[in-house]
Order: C-alpha cells, then structure tokens, then sequence
C-alpha cells in the first residue's frame, strides 16, 4: 500500500537531528520504513535522478544485464503506480521521442490506483489488468493490438500473513498468462515479480511450459531480506527452446552468420533480445551447413542495435549508489 507520508521522504533532511524529529509520533513500523530509507542508497539515488521510487533501479539492473527493452518496443507495464519502471521503459523504448534516429516506442501503464501523468507513456488508472474489457483497451492503445514486452511489477496489498500474500501474488503472477496470450508477440518477453514460496516452483512450471525459457533472478537493487524475485520468461521460436544468456556475450556473432531468408523470420524482439538459439528448424528441412552460404548484410545486422549503456556496475546510475 502506498502511504501518503511516503511522498514526503524525499524531503527529508538526513541528520540525525531531523530523523528523530519525523519519527517522533509515528508507529512502529513507520519508524522502522523511515529509518531504513535514510540508509537506502537506491533511495538517495532515485531522488537525484527524479525517479518515482526506488523499483526503477530493478528494472535498469535486469534491462542492463538481459537487454530487454528496445528502442520502437511496445511495452505494457502491469501495476505501474507510481511510475518508476515506465519512467524506465520510456527512455529505453524511447517513446518520449528524445532520440530522433532511433525508432519510438510505446508504453502503456495499468494499475487499480490512480498514476501521475508521464511524457512517453498512456496510463490506464484504476483498471484491473486481468479484466477483458482491460485487454481489450490494451489491444486498441498498442501498435497492431500487440506488445513485444510485459512488466509486471505488481503486489497485493500486504496482510501480515506470509503464506496468504505469497499465493495471492502468485494467483496475480499465473493472471498474466492470459493477458500475454491476448497481446503478447510470438518472441514476445515477459518479465514478473513473485515472492519466494512454495508455489514459486509451480509458477516456474506454468511459465516454461507456455514460454519455453524461464530466468528466475533477484537482482541486487532488490533487499536482501526480501522475497521479491522476477522471473524472466520467453517464448520459443519455431518450437524450440531459447536460451537467455548474460550479456556479456557478443549480440551479433550468431545472426551476423545465419541466412537471409531465416533472420527476416526470426521476430524483431528476439533477435534483438536473446542472441543465442538451439536447434533452430525450418519447416522444409535441416539448417546445417546453411549458415556459411548466405550471410546477412551488415546493414541489416547492425540495424536498431546501437545502445546507450553498459553492465549495472559501469551504468551512470552506478555512481549515485556507491
């Protein structure tokens, strides 16, 4: 639940003095949220870089090291509110328009609560993202009726009760199924939260049986003492299964080889996303030896790729928190 007082923690002065004084009269638990803020580094970070909350620093982590978000990707963003990973998924689809050369995106944000209004992104406030009259807005708003990514950074309102929370928010988690089947491109990612538990391996089963590929990943801007995980979720192509790789490897090695005919049918996210492809078939026969025959131009290879940031440690974000 979002805390009116919470929107104030951006102006706190970090001294000790002042601290005591904004603890004074509130509960426990405030004092405790409050305390934990102040040492937050990714909280100091997003201030200084007018990011909504913290969780934007999840989204910049994972996108870095998987290479998720494309410049002209449609993007929907389930449980937007505040807005931190759209403010995310607007620079790196660019759909703000900000970078002439590169194509423009779409992001679309959905939340029961209501969302402040941001450059680059269409909000759908107070809407139930598993409602069909919801997918049927998503379907009018995106480019095609399509998506090429699903976020789904979205949570039920906490109880108390641990194993209550953790198989409402996987119920939310196995919602998304339906929505991805309704918008979701062939080659299409999807990218959701969950909190550990005992049907955190069912939702892993659920989703490799509809996807093919599933990541599960807990990256670093996210609490140690929490629960949280994502996982990341592909679906195959032609049948066969993706691998997603850390993207350290080289992007291009693989496509640069593979013949023209084959590239154009490999789905723009795809092949701009996961580099790598195991046992890739073509309806009228075997592949091998082919991709030493015909290689695909250098400028259609090189098309879209060019990108404006490096691993977590080296991103400019990285220096606000150290």
């Amino acid at each position: 639940m979002w805390y009116p007082w919470r929107q104030c923690v951006k102006n706190i002065h970090f001294s000790s003095r002042c601290l005591a004084k904004k603890l004074k009269g509130k509960t426990v638990a405030e004092q405790r949220w409050l305390a934990r803020q102040v040492k937050d580094p990714y909280v100091k970070a997003s201030r200084e870089l007018n990011f909504r909350c913290r969780s934007g620093f999840k989204l910049i982590e994972i996108d870095d090291k998987f290479r998720l978000l494309h410049a002209g990707d449609n993007v929907v963003d389930c449980g937007a509110a505040p807005g931190a990973w759209s403010q995310v998924a607007v620079q790196r689809v660019n759909s703000a328009g900000t970078d002439p050369d590169l194509l423009r995106g779409t992001v679309i944000g959905i939340d029961l609560q209501h969302i402040a209004s941001l450059d680059g992104a269409n909000f759908l406030s107070c809407h139930d993202v598993t409602a069909p009259s919801t997918h049927k807005k998503l379907q009018n708003l995106l480019p095609n009726g399509q998506a090429d990514v699903i976020l789904s950074d979205m949570a039920p309102n906490a109880s108390g009760f641990r194993e209550m929370d953790h198989e409402k928010l996987i119920t939310m988690c196995l919602s998304l199924l339906e929505l991805s089947e309704a918008i979701l491109k062939p080659g299409g990612s999807l990218l959701c939260k969950y909190w550990d538990g005992i049907y955190a391996q069912r939702l892993q089963e659920k989703l490799s049986s509809v996807f093919g590929s599933v990541r599960p990943l807990k990256p670093n801007a996210s609490r140690k003492d929490s629960s949280e995980r994502y996982f990341l979720a592909a679906y195959s192509f032609q049948g066969s299964l993706i691998r997603i790789h850390d993207a350290d490897q080289p992007r291009l090695s693989f496509l640069q080889q593979l013949p023209l005919t084959l590239y154009e049918r490999v789905p723009r996210t795809t092949r701009r996303c996961l580099r790598v492809f195991s046992q890739i078939g073509m309806p009228n026969g075997d592949l091998q030896g082919a991709y030493n025959q015909t290689t695909v131009p250098s400028q259609l290879a090189s098309r879209n790729v060019q990108r404006h940031r490096g691993s977590p440690d080296t991103s400019p974000y990285s220096q606000c928190i150290n």
